[in-house]
């Protein structure tokens, strides 16, 4: 898959938009579209602006969720990025190895503020629908309720989903297969720090297998 084709692809769709606080597609190397049989995928980047140091196409220094600075804190230790890290350790798979991104690639404070919804999710699917089609990915994390609901619609899932308490209130993790890929739902990981918590190991051990 061509990145600046890529590129073009999210800066023509962020112009006709009219959004102004910027976009990021992966938090890994790009050759990840292409080597990667695992994936994690989050809603949208957050916060209201990108970072001048950060690269918005793909992270080709490694996982950002392992080497960036996030929130004033040290390369990787954000609580985000510390969750994000325990869900690789569950893969049995190093950070830079796994196809980390934004399904959409439109950043928004949070994914409630994201201006046009369905036109936004319309794009990412799309998006997304064609880089999957050059990977070999066979398992994908889904960060948050609208990447899981969009991804499993995307591999035609919706009537094989299981799921089980997570041990923090209503709070589910899902899992969604099917011969070919397996989709795991888990809530989104800044709000709910469920992947070292002692009460969700259950549910997790029954999710990541």
């Amino acid at each position: 898959m061509d990145r600046e084709t890529v590129r073009e692809r999210i800066e023509r769709e962020y112009q006709q938009r009219g959004d102004t606080m910027g976009w990021r597609l992966l938090y890994s190397p790009w050759r990840t579209v292409e080597n990667a049989s695992v994936a994690f995928i989050g809603l949208n980047p957050g916060t209201s602006r990108n970072d001048a140091e950060h690269s918005v196409l793909s992270c080709e220094d490694g996982s950002a969720y392992e080497i960036e600075c996030w929130r004033g804190h040290p390369p990787g230790q954000a609580p985000l990025q510390l969750q994000v890290q325990e869900v690789f350790r569950r893969l049995g798979v190093k950070g830079e190895d796994v196809l980390a991104g934004n399904l959409i690639p439109i950043r928004s404070p949070n994914g409630g503020a994201l201006a046009d919804r369905r036109g936004a999710l319309s794009f990412g699917k799309a998006l997304w629908r064609d880089i999957f089609a050059c990977s070999r990915v066979e398992r994908i994390v889904a960060m948050g309720r609208d990447a899981q609901e969009a991804l499993v619609a995307l591999y035609q899932l919706t009537g094989k989903i299981e799921s089980r308490p997570a041990g923090w209130g209503n709070v589910h993790v899902s899992v969604a297969r099917n011969s070919e890929i397996e989709v795991i739902g888990v809530p989104h990981l800044s709000r709910f720090l469920i992947m070292d918590r002692p009460r969700s190991q259950a549910a997790l051990d029954w999710a990541f297998g």
